[in-house]
């Protein structure tokens, strides 16, 4: 027995995953040998919902379920504990009850969460999401909110936890913010190790502790693409025995440390791999260190980009040896190197760079899992096609409303007004765009506003809005007539 998928023939014996998810909302085959069950619900409570999924579970042994919940909103009263072949897909909003975790599973096997947003009310003590002893999860295109006070740090205040799961576990295009412990969380249980994750495209803010820890013996995983910004410890933390993980092309800013690999109670932190980060604004961009009788050695630091850290650029500390660095760019920090014990230098540092990005670049950056990346399309559905969203340089595939859209203003106390302006983001990295402001009186005739002096002014209200050097605020100002009463804006973007 054999089935066809995208012009590859499956055996009936070859394992095969394929989730619905918010954004792919098939009705096709999801696994090898599992029969279909669909449960969509309406139900406004995670008490109604369970009891809908655990009804359809019993009923249906041995089936992938597939919960769709729909309502916009949410209680979150109960916990639902989610059996192996389960994917749930959010349509509204979680708001949790204290104490009250919306989902985990322990001991189970191809589960996929998805959409969404789910808020913690603030309140501490336990996690958005909780898995222990899993493997083959995937959560995807959630954002988990208000999960704790980010300067009171609070036990099991993790957002998403992940404890002894193994090959493979994904979270991909998720936006956190806020919480009382860290953002991700991947450890072993006791002494065995976790395995096998893969963390992309995510944004970590506002937590008291890490955007991403790789702990406790994690192993062979990938953080990429990642942002973590405004984290009051560390923006990535590799630690305890962690080893052969990859840490690639992720923004850390305005953090303690950026980048930090450590080991104090539990085996040597060894073979870990920083390649393409960009560490911003942090007290220290990358650290290496240990506590003996551990030591953090033998791993390597390429083609970082580090830049105004109020501390140091690179702290390689003297429990540890083989710390490879080469050709890390650093520009900008109170100084480039607070120890060197542990590091071993292929070259000096570069001091100057190009952050130049084409669309292909850009579109290079982000996990499409089949969603629409053409120019014109608008995947995650929020009313700004990719296009735009390259050129405001946003996540194409997060949820919800891009977080700085263009506005206009009426200012009446400058000189030379009164006036009306026009305020853009502006993609600094991006080469082949072409930004234009148009203006009307009268939404039918447009004029092309180019600055003169004169009548229309081009000024830079932030340079450096996300602190990483790679975009800036525009604004475009227009001298109006004494007796103009409105004046709409339109920003084209053209590719060149």
């Amino acid at each position: 027995v054999s089935q066809s998928r995208y012009g590859l023939t499956l055996n009936s014996s070859q394992e095969y995953f394929y989730p619905p998810t918010s954004y792919n909302q098939h009705s096709a085959l999801i696994m090898n040998g599992k029969t279909r069950t669909d449960v969509i619900t309406p139900a406004t409570t995670l008490s109604a919902v369970k009891t809908a999924y655990d009804a359809a579970f019993a009923a249906n042994p041995g089936n992938f379920i597939v919960l769709h919940l729909t309502a916009p909103q949410i209680t979150g009263d109960a916990t639902i504990n989610l059996n192996s072949y389960t994917s749930v897909i959010l349509d509204g909003t979680i708001n949790l009850n204290f104490g009250v975790t919306a989902f985990t599973a322990t001991s189970s096997t191809h589960i996929c969460i998805s959409g969404g947003m789910i808020l913690g009310g603030n309140t501490t003590g336990r996690p958005g999401l909780s898995f222990a002893n899993c493997s083959r999860i995937i959560i995807e295109n959630m954002s988990l909110n208000d999960f704790g006070d980010k300067n009171t740090r609070v036990g099991n205040s993790d957002v998403i936890a992940f404890a002894g799961c193994g090959t493979p576990c994904v979270v991909t295009g998720c936006t956190i913010n806020g919480g009382g412990a860290r953002g991700i969380w991947t450890k072993g249980n006791s002494l065995a190790s976790t395995s096998g994750f893969i963390l992309t495209d995510n944004s970590i803010s506002n937590v008291n502790m890490d955007g991403i820890d790789f702990d406790v013996t994690t192993a062979s995983s990938l953080a990429m693409d990642n942002t973590c910004t405004k984290n009051v410890r560390y923006g990535i933390f590799t630690e305890e025995g962690a080893n052969l993980n990859h840490l690639i092309r992720n923004t850390c800013n305005s953090n303690e440390i950026g980048l930090n690999l450590y080991s104090s109670a539990t085996y040597n932190t060894i073979r870990n791999t920083l390649v393409a980060n960009t560490c911003t604004a942090n007290q220290r961009g990358i650290r290496f260190g240990a506590l003996s009788p551990w030591e953090t050695s033998q791993n390597f630091a390429f083609n970082n980009q580090i830049y105004d850290c109020t501390s140091s650029a690179i702290d390689a500390q003297n429990i540890g040896s083989s710390n490879y660095l080469s050709q890390n760019i650093l520009s900008g920090n109170a100084t480039n190197f607070a120890s060197t014990t542990s590091a071993v230098f292929f070259n000096p540092p570069i001091s100057s760079f190009s952050l130049s990005t084409s669309y292909i670049d850009w579109l290079a950056r982000y996990f499409w899992y089949g969603a629409d990346s053409s120019l014109t399309a608008d995947p995650n559905q929020n009313g700004s096609p990719n296009l735009m969203e390259y050129a405001l340089a946003q996540n194409p595939l997060a949820v919800g409303t891009p977080s700085s859209l263009p506005f206009a203003t009426y200012d009446s106390t400058t000189a030379n007004g009164p006036s009306a302006i026009f305020t853009y983001r502006h993609n600094k990295t991006a080469t082949d765009l072409t930004y234009e402001i148009w203006s009307s009186t009268d939404l039918a005739n447009w004029t092309l506003q180019n600055a003169d002096g004169v009548n229309v002014f081009q000024e830079t209200a932030n340079s450096d809005l996300d602190g990483d050097g790679t975009t800036e605020l525009l604004r475009t100002r227009i001298k109006l007539g004494p007796n103009e009463t409105k004046r709409f804006f339109k920003l084209g973007i053209r590719k060149n």
